[in-house]
């Protein structure tokens, strides 16, 4: 390290602090890109989702690395359809009035990197919450299916998981179950 001296610049009266040697450091650039995915020609038909709407749809956020983005892919077109028709046969076994959907796992085409939603949906809030609308145990092959799939939601430290209600049906905020002091605040705010 070279000795600390004061530099005197012309026209000024600074003084500028001599630390150290002139250096290069590596550069790590940031890579932006403008990608855009394209739908893939001859991809089979979606499968066959709920006519009516859903009162909860459960939302996994995940990304995966480019390297693995293909074997994803490649999974979900070979198993997508086989995990929605066995978790609607299991679901329709089970007897049960809730029931849970496999809605797909969806690309953000708009983005260059490949980060997915899977979203399932649920007729009913209790159905989410007690877990009540999935048969227990699950069926092997069904099960090993979802664990696949989970598998990509685990290994991404940034995931993230949400629900969404129906709006219609949160329409009166007095029955929101939160502390009564914000809430009250916040219904006159909203006034």
């Amino acid at each position: 390290m070279a000795a600390k001296r004061k530099l005197t610049r012309s026209n000024s009266r600074q003084v500028a602090a001599v630390h150290q040697k002139p250096g290069v450091e590596p550069l790590v650039p940031e890579i932006r890109s403008d990608i855009k995915w394209k739908p893939t020609p001859g991809v089979p038909a979606p499968f066959a989702t709920p006519a009516s709407p859903l009162a909860i749809i459960a939302v996994w956020n995940f990304g995966v690395p480019f390297k693995e983005m293909d074997k994803l892919h490649k999974w979900l077109r070979a198993n997508e359809m086989a995990l929605a028709g066995q978790l609607k046969s299991a679901v329709d076994a089970h007897g049960r009035a809730e029931k849970v959907f496999y809605l797909g796992t969806y690309l953000n085409i708009d983005s260059g990197t490949p980060m997915y939603q899977t979203h399932w949906g649920y007729t009913s809030e209790e159905a989410v919450d007690k877990e009540t609308a999935w048969p227990d145990p699950l069926p092997p092959s069904l099960r090993d299916l979802i664990v696949e799939l989970r598998g990509h939601w685990v290994r991404d430290p940034a995931r993230s998981e949400s629900r969404y209600g129906l709006a219609s049906n949160y329409a009166n905020l007095t029955n929101m179950p939160n502390n009564p002091v914000m809430l009250q605040i916040t219904i006159d705010a909203a006034k």
